[in-house]
């Protein structure tokens, strides 16, 4: 799912969690018997719940990160026949886990029980079977490799990985960086959160952290999985903003003051029909990008089809009509560019393969104007219900697009 983090929270959460472990891992000494003992089970439960949530919301890259993570605490905390093999275990963990998250982050959602899953669990078991057999035949030209110094600086007592895993680590930051720079995928965020979270735990190397970061980590992931959900649930997928279910919780805090407009593109299935479903999606998004920051103290929702709502609380209709106005004439004054790609006539082919010339297709550029029509309403004593305003302004809609549309009415 695609959404930008605008809410604060949305940094601020796992930035908290993060900071909260290494406070716990300072004063990890004054903690009493039975604090030890939740915290040395914690990450186990939030890592299982964070990978329920995943599997009952098919966020796949979550629950194979929740799914690998849990593996590795039992690894740790019951190594079993690998009990003498820390180091290379600790080796081969620092390149494994980064390498992991941003391979499950560039990966698409394709589900877990699908052949899809199947493949990224044979994916996480192979990487256990290599680990195994790298420990416990003591491959010391692998184990040498991973281990050396690849960098001409000194960094002890500062990171305490090696510079293998340093190196996958900053590759890893900067992929992820590169991919919310470029696409802002919700899912981008909170696993750059929990790769900061892995360096942490994995550079200071110890059990309490451990037992902390990890009951990070499954933090960081139930929130962002709960925050996806939100958004799944009141934000519209196309086009970004508000979801008509949200408008109907919104409509609900509504005072005894406020005004509803409809907004509506025109000539909207002719354009369809003539540059084809895409480009009319393309449409909708543009109006989107246009209304959201409407001025007056609006707000934009998603209605349904090619028609939005602006809802504006505390608002009279004399409030709003030069914000909507000045909303319209934006819209119709700023060019919708359309780029179709044409090849070549034959003929023209033909002439241009005698002349040597490249005959990839070429681009034409459309330049067309978008209008919209707007019926406006307020609550008054004829319309005392939100259903009713927005009834009335859905009839002054209907009356704008009567007079010739590209125009408001009230």
């Amino acid at each position: 799912m695609k959404t930008i983090y605008k809410s604060s929270t949305s940094i601020l959460l796992p930035l908290i969690f993060i900071m909260s472990g290494y406070i716990v891992c300072e004063r990890f000494d004054i903690l009493t018997e039975l604090q030890l003992s939740i915290l040395h089970y914690a990450p186990y439960a939030v890592l299982a719940i964070a990978a329920a949530m995943a599997w009952k919301f098919n966020r796949s890259r979550y629950f194979f990160i929740s799914v690998i993570l849990i593996i590795c605490l039992t690894i740790i905390y019951h190594p079993g026949t690998l009990v003498n093999a820390w180091k290379p275990i600790y080796l081969m963990l620092c390149i494994l886990l980064p390498f992991n998250a941003v391979i499950f982050t560039i990966l698409k959602e394709r589900g877990i029980v699908s052949i899809w899953g199947m493949f990224r669990f044979g994916f996480i078991l192979l990487q256990a079977g290599l680990t195994y057999w790298i420990v416990t035949s003591n491959q010391q030209e692998i184990l040498k490799l991973i281990s050396s110094s690849l960098l001409p600086v000194h960094l002890k007592p500062y990171i305490t990985i090696s510079h293998t895993a340093l190196l996958v680590f900053i590759f890893s930051f900067i992929l992820l960086i590169i991919r919310i720079l470029l696409y802002q995928l919700s899912q981008d965020f909170a696993l750059l959160f929990v790769l900061i979270a892995l360096f942490s735990m994995l550079n200071d190397n110890s059990s309490k952290s451990y037992s902390v970061f990890n009951t990070v980590i499954g933090m960081i992931l139930i929130v962002s999985i709960l925050k996806d959900t939100y958004v799944m649930a009141f934000y519209d997928e196309l086009t970004g903003i508000p979801s008509r279910r949200a408008l109907n919780q919104d409509l609900l805090k509504l005072g005894m003051k406020y005004s509803i407009a409809m907004l509506d593109i025109d000539h909207f299935k002719k354009f369809n029909d003539t540059y084809g479903h895409d480009t009319g999606d393309e449409v909708l998004k543009f109006i989107a990008s246009m209304i959201k920051d409407v001025k007056g103290g609006g707000k934009a929702y998603r209605y349904g089809g090619e028609e939005f709502t602006l809802l504006f609380p505390g608002k009279n209709m004399n409030d709003v009509i030069a914000p909507l106005e000045e909303l319209r004439e934006a819209i119709a004054q700023r060019e919708f560019v359309i780029r179709k790609k044409r090849r070549a006539k034959s003929t023209n082919r033909k002439k241009a393969n005698s002349k040597g010339r490249n005959t990839r297709s070429n681009t034409d550029m459309k330049k067309l104007h978008i209008y919209v029509s707007i019926g406006v309403a307020q609550k008054d004593d004829n319309n005392k219900t939100p259903a009713y305003v927005i009834k009335a302004a859905d009839s002054a809609l209907y009356r704008a697009k009567k007079k010739g549309r590209n125009c408001l009415s009230k």
